[in-house]
């Protein structure tokens, strides 16, 4: 919209870094895991980061601003692996990156 600032959204993962996506049949499932070289999550047990709108207890950052937030992207993939009969979760997380698996049901 015209005459609104944009709000500023902080990186995730640092400038250069990369995202690894890796796709992998195990019995009867699909297994799909996405690692991150980023700043892993902080201020949070990991598993909340599914609640919708969970905000970490960290402090500001340094620019000033608020605590960071999770929004709804990864509530939504809980959302939508649930009721596909699968689940997601936190595999690691450290200042090194993080990891996440989603199993799903393969198609029959």
């Amino acid at each position: 919209m015209r005459g609104r600032p944009r709000r500023q959204r902080r990186r995730a993962l640092p400038a250069g870094s990369s995202v690894v996506v890796r796709l992998a049949a195990e019995g009867s499932k699909v297994v799909l895991t996405v690692t991150d070289a980023g700043t892993g999550i902080v201020g949070v047990e990991p598993q909340r980061v599914f609640d919708r709108f969970t905000h970490a207890d960290a402090p500001p950052d340094p620019s000033g601003q608020s605590r960071p937030g999770f929004g709804l992207g990864l509530a939504l993939v809980r959302d939508i692996a649930t009721r596909q009969g699968g689940t997601v979760r936190v595999v690691s997380t450290s200042p090194a990156g993080t990891t996440f698996r989603l199993e799903l049901p393969a198609a029959r």
